[in-house]
């Protein structure tokens, strides 16, 4: 790195707005993630009205960029780089691989049995399915959920966790993830099966984050807690659970994927008694770069 280029990150550091950043790191991230997707999704989505697959993936990379951003400031490159090795981190026992991607999409799978009159996707044999889901899940861990989990996994869970405990840091985090698609339902007809009208998608809303989304976001801290802190293993369970419920469509079954996401969070917060595996640690920086088993 050049002289100039030092001096530049210098100068950088030393604004009000970084220092803002540094005082208020979580915080930070959140109005960043925002602000990244949202207005990518207002002017691609909204104005431009390109509402395919395609044009919706890049806004999603919002959180883990605002993750980037934020360490980079506050911990500098060594935090930058105990981060990424976070996200890579594989060396946990072989029963959670088993749980994140055979477990967690059986509850799609389950009620996409139930509900075969609103699925399409049962008319093949077994394989054809398992052939389905792993194409599904390779596709949705980069571009379909599972890069967003740097972001909110990765780096908002543990510093919520340590500041408000792991009950209402995951609530808190499920409420914020979940507001985060308000974009994506409103621009994108039929998202996650909404309805087309205001009150329909409203309704969507409102499900998807106050039961989906806080019900995932209590798994996912329970699963992270119990996996060194790994960010691979978020991402892993976040595409395995979109995956899943990809096997179901119609907005009734669509929901009661929703309440199973729900169902399952609650179990854990009552087999836990709301502690969801956690275990503070002295300083939250230790937390961060060295999690436990």
């Amino acid at each position: 790195m050049s002289s100039a280029t030092v001096r530049e990150a210098h100068t950088w550091r030393s604004t009000p707005i970084a220092g803002l950043i540094r005082a208020h790191p979580v915080a930070a991230f959140f109005v960043l993630a925002y602000l990244f997707s949202w207005v990518y999704w207002l002017v691609v989505l909204g104005i431009m009205g390109r509402d395919t697959l395609a044009w919706l993936v890049p806004g999603a990379f919002g959180p883990p960029l605002a993750a980037l951003l934020v360490t980079g400031l506050i911990d500098g490159r060594d935090g930058t780089r105990a981060f990424l090795r976070r996200w890579v981190l594989w060396r946990v026992r072989a029963r959670w691989y088993v749980l994140v991607l055979v477990g967690l999409p059986a509850l799609g799978l389950l009620v996409g049995l139930l509900f075969r009159d609103w699925s399409e996707r049962f008319a093949g044999s077994g394989p054809s399915v398992i052939v389905t889901y792993l194409a599904t899940l390779s596709f949705l861990l980069v571009l379909g959920g599972g890069q967003e989990e740097p972001g909110w996994r990765g780096f908002a869970l543990p510093r919520m966790q340590e500041r408000m405990g792991p009950l209402a840091a995951s609530v808190s985090l499920g409420v914020l993830w979940g507001l985060w698609h308000l974009p994506v339902f409103v621009f994108v007809p039929g998202y996650n099966s909404a309805g087309r009208g205001v009150a329909s998608i409203a309704a969507s809303v409102l499900v998807f984050t106050a039961v989906g989304a806080v019900g995932q976001s209590l798994l996912l801290t329970w699963l992270f807690n119990h996996t060194r802190g790994s960010v691979l293993i978020a991402v892993l369970a976040h595409a395995s659970l979109n995956a899943g419920s990809g096997f179901v469509t119609g907005q009734t079954a669509s929901m009661a994927v929703l309440a199973s996401f729900g169902i399952v969070g609650l179990g854990l917060v009552f087999a836990t008694r709301g502690r969801l595996s956690f275990r503070p640690v002295t300083t939250p920086s230790a937390r961060l770069s060295t999690p436990r088993h």
